[in-house]
């Protein structure tokens, strides 16, 4: 299936924001140099082959992207606590490829077929036009999904680490503790992106524009959910109490 021309034009502006191409650059001569062809047809071949794995194979894709661009942004959030004297030793990457696979379960395979869900159950909203539809939307993913995705993180990781016991009473201390400052970010990031996307990106690109706003989020979410654990909010652990042996009959 031959990509929309909005999603081919969406998908080039994205990939030249990525890049820092602007359009032709000013010279003090007043003349403008065409950028090089070339430029153009290598983008334009991404965008078409990007967008046929897409429609072949969405999922796929969707994990694929979601783990480099998750796995992005725990590196960068490491970095981050370095700088700041929170860890030491450099970049854990088993860590990262931890975070990486619980972003395929989240992204790559939950917000992925959430995104065809939305389009199915309110229907077409991008052009622009369909506001009460990307307001309808825009509110389902923020109470609905959201809430499912920022829980998950907040008591997968502490568990995958192996900081906390994978117990219901640690996973009501956990959502308790951190879950209202991830729904805060939540709001602030993916909001004001849902506004734009709903409205104006095609269905087909949200997967990749979701993933690039997620980078930055997971920036956020990976220092977030990778924070020492505070014992002191967790439930303690019952002691067992001791085995009395029965006396050997003779």
């Amino acid at each position: 299936m031959a990509p929309p021309p909005l999603a081919r034009v969406t998908l080039l502006a994205l990939v030249g924001a990525a890049v820092g191409f602007s359009g032709p650059a000013a010279v003090p001569s007043g003349r403008r140099h065409a950028p090089p062809a070339a430029s153009l047809d290598a983008l334009a071949s991404m965008s078409t082959h990007y967008l046929e794995h897409l429609d072949n194979d969405y999922f796929l894709t969707t994990c694929t992207q979601s783990f480099a661009l998750v796995s992005a942004g725990d590196v960068m959030a490491q970095v981050i606590e370095e700088h700041m004297g929170v860890r030491e030793g450099g970049v854990d990457f088993g860590r990262t490829v931890r975070f990486g696979f619980l972003g395929i379960l989240v992204s790559g395979l939950g917000t992925a077929r959430w995104l065809q869900f939305l389009e199915e159950f309110v229907g077409p909203t991008a052009g622009g036009e369909q506001w009460a539809g990307v307001v309808e939307k825009v509110g389902m993913d923020f109470c609905m999904w959201a809430p499912i995705a920022n829980a998950f993180y907040i008591v997968a990781v502490p568990a995958v680490e192996g900081e906390v016991d994978l117990t219901r009473e640690n996973a009501a201390a956990l959502i308790s503790e951190r879950f209202g400052p991830a729904m805060a970010a939540e709001f602030c990031m993916f909001v004001p992106y849902d506004l734009l996307a709903f409205s104006l990106i095609p269905p087909l690109l949200r997967p990749l524009t979701a993933s690039c706003v997620s980078l930055c989020y997971a920036v956020f979410m990976s220092w977030w959910s990778h924070r020492r654990v505070d014992r002191s909010n967790l439930p303690a652990k019952e002691t067992p109490p001791a085995t009395r042996l029965a006396p050997a009959s003779n």
